[in-house]
């Protein structure tokens, strides 16, 4: 579902902007702070109704304003568009409306129209702890299944119940935890990380093919990349991850009470890389951390269009940093037909030397600082 337009009103540095866009590959350029990132984000933004840079809304308030509004028309089809409009006033949150209707949760936009963004922001991805990847691998699969989105939002429930009570006894003089309801939260915490595990399992089953095709296609050698998913408790039945959930749990009671938190879960699952049988994390050169990470984006594109039977929209901020020639090239073509892209770049000759011909029709240009200048609607 590509987007065709999108309105920015009193957003980072834009007082009021519009752009339209080519359905096929978009390329935005200018110097860094002219906006061609803050473009990106707005489509993010409407797409998953937060930011991919900042938590606090606050800050996309452009200075001295007092409210924000995206809007944003998404192709259903050749002839019918969704309307998506997001308004943030501080103090009062964000709202969502699909079509002029307000919707009672933000969540409600997600994996509606998927987009796949590669930002500096996502080297943390590769060069950071599992928790980032964790995050990461939740949002592609939530952009791919509501019910998975709505099995996160529960498991973050039970565990501020269940952190609650563990903080408590840990307060308390003789550090003894209620058993009664804290066993009443451990049988929900069993009952949603298990359907979450499952899920995991399955995803990795089929995302490590995806990764691993698209890998070979732009490194073009025989090196060996790998992604090692270690779950807190492995799922192979119901029964045996509810033993196995339950023994963990009793294990680990004093560990949790010392760090006041729930330590056995999904949210303490592992997901490592590996390149010729290294940590990626700790050995890989900044070159190979960004294909990898291209790959891993990539391969995110195939498995929710696996899921959705449709192209997502790809967002990639300074695409061609750290990347030579030959290797952006093979990544333009492993994105040809796949559906809507937008490009950013400081400089126009980079792209053109990176491989793609501006002159094609398919293909919509973008001067970010002469936008800025005057300020008319590209």
């Amino acid at each position: 579902m590509p987007v065709r337009q999108i309105t920015m009103i009193q957003f980072r540095n834009y007082t009021q902007g519009t752009f339209e866009f080519n359905p096929r590959m978009n390329i935005l350029y200018g110097p860094n702070g002219s906006g061609k990132t803050t473009v990106l984000e707005a489509i993010h933004c409407l797409a998953v109704a937060q930011s991919f840079k900042t938590h606090f809304d606050k800050h996309l308030v452009q200075h001295e304003t007092d409210f924000y509004q995206l809007k944003g028309n998404f192709a259903i089809n050749k002839e019918k568009t969704d309307t998506i409009q997001l308004n943030y006033v501080p103090q009062q949150g964000k709202k969502l409306f699909i079509n002029s209707a307000e919707q009672d949760k933000l969540s409600r936009v997600v994996g509606r129209y998927p987009v796949v963004t590669l930002t500096p922001e996502d080297s943390d991805i590769t060069f950071g702890p599992p928790a980032v990847r964790r995050k990461y691998v939740s949002k592609m699969m939530s952009q791919a299944s509501r019910g998975h989105m709505e099995q996160l939002i529960q498991l973050q429930k039970v565990l501020k119940q269940r952190n609650a009570i563990l903080q408590e006894a840990a307060d308390s003089p003789n550090q003894q935890v209620n058993e009664t309801l804290i066993s009443v939260y451990d049988d929900q915490l069993i009952e949603v990380a298990a359907g979450i595990e499952q899920e995991r399992q399955q995803f990795f089953e089929q995302f490590k093919t995806l990764f691993h095709d698209v890998y070979g296609k732009l490194n073009g050698s025989s090196r060996e990349v790998r992604i090692r998913f270690s779950p807190s408790v492995g799922y192979e039945s119901e029964l045996q991850f509810e033993r196995e959930f339950r023994e963990s749990l009793a294990n680990r009671r004093n560990q949790e009470l010392g760090f006041r938190r729930t330590m056995v879960g999904p949210q303490s699952d592992i997901i490592d890389l590996y390149l010729d049988g290294n940590s990626l994390r700790d050995y890989g050169s900044q070159g190979e951390h960004k294909l990898i990470l291209v790959a891993l984006k990539l391969a995110e594109g195939r498995y929710i269009k696996s899921g959705k039977s449709e192209e997502p929209i790809y967002l990639f901020d300074d695409l061609f940093a750290e990347l030579d020639v030959e290797r952006s090239n093979k990544i333009l073509n492993a994105l040809d037909d796949r559906g809507q892209i937008l490009i950013t770049s400081t400089d126009l000759s980079d792209v053109r030397q990176h491989g793609i011909d501006i002159s094609d029709r398919d293909i919509k240009v973008f001067d970010m600082q002469e936008y800025q200048e005057n300020g008319a609607a590209a």
